[in-house]
């Protein structure tokens, strides 16, 4: 199995060759991920790559010490460089870990490879995402406790989770089974097909 920052590296060149192949109204088009287009999805991700623990820690004071209003703030402005600039930031950082400690790789990973499926999924594009790395997402959101920085962990509490399409599971409780990166989704708030999950936990997980 790969180191887990040559994991991050892996899916951040994947994503960098996603945007490059973006024409101008997808890379400008709305994504899963709320108000971002897919150009403020990149800088959100180049953030993690270009910014210095100084700009990071003024951001978050500027912001109030919020991280989710520090995350909208940092990318937008980096957002708005140029596609091939947004492009070039994620190879040539691909490989950078986190300058924060107590960030692990595979939270940067669950990151990159929820934010991939964001623009992916608007475009219906399908997936390309590697079994490792979904695994990998979905076991550091159900067990790390870094994982609230990512998703509400009160979502995924009581249920079990079976994937289809991998040796995964985890938890106890009423059932929501299906594809890994629709599970990994689904835990992540984001839509998913009504024919994609099944199981007696899935109106708890994505509502009725």
């Amino acid at each position: 199995m790969a180191d887990g920052w040559e994991l991050v590296a892996e899916n951040r060149r994947a994503f960098a060759d996603l945007i490059e192949g973006l024409d101008d109204e997808q890379f400008n088009g709305p994504t899963l991920c709320g108000q971002w287009r897919a150009r403020e999805v990149a800088g959100h991700l180049t953030s993690f790559v270009d910014l210095g623990l100084p700009t990071f820690f003024l951001n978050m004071a500027r912001s109030g010490f919020n991280y989710d209003k520090a995350a909208d703030r940092m990318a937008r402005k980096l957002g708005a460089r140029s596609q091939s600039e947004l492009v070039a930031s994620l190879r040539d950082g691909a490989a950078k870990p986190s300058k924060l400690p107590m960030f692990p790789p595979e939270m940067s990973l669950a990151d990159v490879a929820i934010h991939t499926q964001d623009v992916r999924r608007s475009l219906d594009l399908g997936s390309e995402l590697s079994a490792t790395s979904v695994a990998t997402a979905l076991e550091f959101l159900t067990t790390h406790k870094m994982a609230r920085n990512i998703i509400d962990p009160k979502a995924i509490e009581g249920l079990r989770f079976e994937a289809t399409d991998m040796e995964w599971s985890h938890g106890d409780g009423p059932l929501v089974s299906g594809a890994g990166e629709a599970l990994l989704m689904a835990m992540s708030s984001r839509p998913v097909g009504a024919d994609e999950l099944s199981g007696d936990g899935v109106s708890a997980l994505v509502g009725d």
